[in-house]
């Protein structure tokens, strides 16, 4: 039927999550014709206005994404689905205070859904509130014991905490029950810190036959690589990860993080001053962003300027940072050796 809105709907959402998958950007195109077309035809339908608000979104189109969300909720106040991405698209401006109500708004109106407990997990971990995002989590995984995101969520962020053997039983049973890539990867990054290497790099090789398209499991294995004295492979995986990580930048150039992410690996090429304008781009973009100041903290540390790297880890860990990462990080060895890293530790 040509002239069935929601079918069209319904297209859109199914492009933009191939999108999601596959990272290739000739489906966002298609993804946007077919939610016009729906509105085009009942310009009141919530899913195409939800659909056109997470393409938004997905692409630093931030305040469109909120308008987007708002008219399917003057359509539909009860949308458990537009309210908790308006919560999203909240806090990608960096309204913390609305995006927290409204994830919680999202958790009220479908108060047996996982989906609501665990994007609020994420917010607060973000914000350095690790204690509520675990009970966050732990609800996703009381829900839905057959979801492997509760496992991999609650997995990494018990690593954060450096409950290791925790995290690494959630990851495997993750893996148990249902293979995927985010949690190979996660006990990828869980063996590097343990520094065994030969393992990690088992363990991102395995995330990379599932899902060829991260750039992060990429970076994360040229890291592997270089620890174990594979020279060629960590650079041309560095590039991978970098061209990767560009594209995706060219799609959404305002998330801070994915900036970080990038630099580290233009860090890892030596590209210096790439690296460190991202890095200072990043922080404008989300300057009250507990993981930013991290990441940025450690690049700065990487460009061998200590004490821009003190500045932001010393706001990372005031706003709840886990000390835990820069403790176990092989790459922030000399770091731990200065009596001002000692310092700010010992505050904490």
């Amino acid at each position: 039927d040509q002239e069935y809105a929601l079918a069209y709907a319904g297209l859109g959402e199914a492009y933009w999550r191939k999108y999601e998958l596959s990272k290739d950007s000739n489906w966002i195109h298609d993804a946007v014709k077919d939610c016009n077309r729906s509105l085009e035809l009942e310009n009141t339908l919530p899913q195409a206005h939800v659909t056109l608000g997470l393409i938004y979104k997905g692409t630093g189109r931030y305040e469109d994404a909120v308008k987007e969300f708002k008219d399917a909720l003057d359509v539909d106040p009860v949308n458990a689905d537009a309210v908790r991405e308006l919560g999203a698209a909240y806090e990608q401006l960096g309204d913390t205070g609305m995006a927290e109500a409204t994830y919680k708004k999202a958790i009220d109106l479908s108060r047996r859904y996982w989906a609501g407990y665990n994007r609020l997990g994420v917010f607060y971990y973000r914000q350095g509130r690790y204690d509520d995002a675990v009970e966050q989590f732990k609800q996703v995984v009381e829900l839905t014991p057959d979801n492997y995101r509760g496992y991999n969520n609650l997995g990494g962020l018990y690593f954060y905490l450096n409950r290791w053997n925790e995290a690494e039983k959630l990851f495997k049973r993750s893996i148990e029950v249902e293979p995927n890539y985010t949690a190979y990867s996660q006990l990828g990054t869980l063996y590097y810190y343990r520094s065994h290497y030969k393992e990690a790099t088992q363990s991102f090789e395995q995330a990379l036959k599932i899902q060829d398209s991260d750039h992060r499991v990429w970076g994360n294995l040229a890291s592997a690589y270089l620890r174990s004295s594979n020279k060629d492979k960590a650079r041309s995986s560095y590039e991978k990860a970098a061209t990767l990580a560009n594209g995706q930048m060219t799609l959404n150039p305002r998330d801070a993080t994915l900036l970080c992410e990038l630099a580290s690996y233009y860090e890892a090429l030596n590209k210096k001053t790439e690296a460190r304008d991202l890095v200072e781009k990043a922080l404008k973009l989300s300057p009250n962003d507990v993981e930013v100041m991290a990441r940025a903290g450690r690049l700065f540390e990487l460009f061998g300027d200590r004490v821009a790297a003190l500045q932001w880890i010393e706001k990372a860990f005031a706003n709840g940072y886990s000390i835990a990462d820069f403790e176990n990080d092989p790459e922030m060895a000399d770091l731990r050796k200065d009596p001002r890293f000692k310092e700010l530790t010992a505050r904490r």
